[in-house]
């Protein structure tokens, strides 16, 4: 039976802890860009991107297998996450002295040499992380605890440690504290709940892991690509202002796809439990795919509204140069959301390989478009080439989606479009600044919901239904 009990009691504690984290975490990065300044920030960010492709060795799908795994209840916990933790720690030691080797070699500035080292002793913490099990037995409190003590220790040693611009590595070793913070948390919680955890060297599950992980591992890896690419070439292909500038509005794209992940890690499990169960999966499918694209037209119709006042708000006058650049990721977070609305249920259903293929072919476009664009248009071209990849992503799941389920969602895709479309166009047309531009943010809101009602889309029963749910 579909529990949308647990689904919506997740997708509240997961958006609370994300919400207040994130911010948490989005406010030690704005505060952190106004004291390090542009050329700064490309530095620390440029560093982190660089990083991230050998973080993605120790996760390499497995996050996602594992909850698969606890979801099923294929395993006994104790031993499977104490196998896992193993592998991704040999993975993280093989990744560091890797990252090591290739930092050695390559030609850039000794500061961002040292932060991008620094950096990489997360692939440590990133091992140890075991938000993945609380996912798979569908108790997100401990995700929710562990989130919101990591990102305010980050927020306190911003606040308290960094001060002049050459504090810039004492904030990369904050931001690194504050994540194994994050991971200790969930293993304290894995103690107390009478789990047992140690070392345990399998070959035979090491292998096993790896070869069903690939897939996933290889598409997060080429997700990296269009997610990363940019920063990095932009890194050695522009200045540092420049990136500094681009870094700035894309910070503010992370926080804005969130509530994309938390609706997903809250139907995955029932997701995956109910592959096999068409009529069940209809069902949920329908409501996923409606929370998806209602939450993903809503974000990208404001952002556009209010691209300006965000910067301005949040990283002060430097930053004007991010607003264009902000306007166009506001535009690629709904193919953010709409991706993952056809793309990862995939994951779900063990259908690793489409997966796959799907986002190959985006990062193919992205890396050819990045060296065409790059060059010629800078931060702009990297917005682009980002936009262009997950249209082209978005082609290869929808395929794959369709295949399987028989399912579209066009006719509701184009009532939240519309809804949202019109809605932007009488908000942009009262064009007030006032308040900081939260009135427009406003009449946008209410003449958004209100269309949707007309439309059908959503009806004063599903509110009512939420609410009795809590109630509960």
């Amino acid at each position: 039976m579909i529990s949308y009990k647990i689904i919506f009691k997740n997708i509240l504690s997961l958006s609370v802890s994300e919400l207040i984290g994130r911010m948490l975490n989005f406010v030690s990065f704005a505060l952190l860009a106004r004291i390090i300044l542009p050329d700064g920030f490309g530095i620390i960010n440029f560093a982190f991107s660089f990083a991230s492709y050998f973080l993605l060795v120790v996760n390499f799908g497995f996050d996602t297998t594992g909850t698969r795994e606890i979801a099923q209840s294929r395993c006994d916990p104790s031993e499977y996450v104490s196998k896992l933790i193993s592998l991704r720690l040999l993975l993280a030691v093989a990744g560091y002295f890797f990252l090591i080797t290739v930092i050695y070699f390559v030609k850039i500035p000794s500061l961002v040499k040292t932060a991008v080292s620094i950096y990489g002793l997360s692939l440590f913490t990133n091992a140890l992380l075991i938000n993945w099990f609380y996912k798979g037995i569908e108790k997100t409190l401990p995700i929710s605890i562990a989130q919101i003590v990591s990102a305010l220790a980050n927020l306190l040693g911003i606040i308290f440690f960094v001060h002049l611009s050459h504090d810039l590595l004492t904030a990369v070793w904050i931001v690194v504290f504050s994540s194994f913070l994050n991971a200790v948390i969930l293993l304290a919680q894995f103690y107390k709940s009478k789990y047992k955890l140690s070392l345990r060297i399998d070959k035979i599950f090491f292998y096993e892991t790896v070869r069903n992980s690939s897939p996933i591992g290889l598409s997060y890896f080429l997700i990296g690509i269009y997610y990363n690419l940019d920063q990095v070439m932009l890194g050695f292909m522009s200045s540092q202002s420049d990136l500094g500038y681009y870094s700035a509005a894309y910070k503010i794209f992370y926080i804005v796809i969130i509530p994309a992940s938390i609706i997903l890690n809250a139907f995955f499990p029932q997701m995956s439990r109910f592959s096999n169960d068409f009529e069940k999966l209809s069902q949920l499918l329908g409501t996923y795919s409606k929370l998806m694209f209602i939450a993903g037209f809503f974000i990208c119709f404001f952002g556009l509204l209010n691209a300006e006042t965000i910067i301005h708000l949040i990283f002060g006058g430097e930053y004007f140069s991010s607003v264009l650049l902000l306007k166009l990721l506001f535009i690629n977070t709904v193919l953010v959301f709409i991706n993952m609305t056809y793309g990862n249920p995939l994951l779900a259903w063990n259908r690793n390989r489409q997966y796959l293929t799907a986002i190959a072919l985006g990062a193919v476009i992205n890396v050819v478009l990045n060296f065409i664009l790059i060059p010629a248009y800078k931060s702009t071209g990297a917005a682009a080439a980002t936009i262009c990849s997950e249209a082209v992503v978005f082609g290869g799941v929808f395929y794959y989606y369709r295949k399987y389920t028989g399912v579209i969602h066009f006719p509701l895709l184009a009532k939240v479009f519309m809804s949202g479309l019109i809605s932007y166009i009488l908000a942009a047309v009262f064009d007030s600044q006032k308040y900081f531009g939260l009135l427009n943010g406003f009449i946008f809101t209410v003449l958004f919901i209100l269309f949707l009602i007309l439309s059908k889309v959503i009806s004063f029963r599903n509110f009512k239904s939420i609410l009795q749910i809590y109630e509960g």
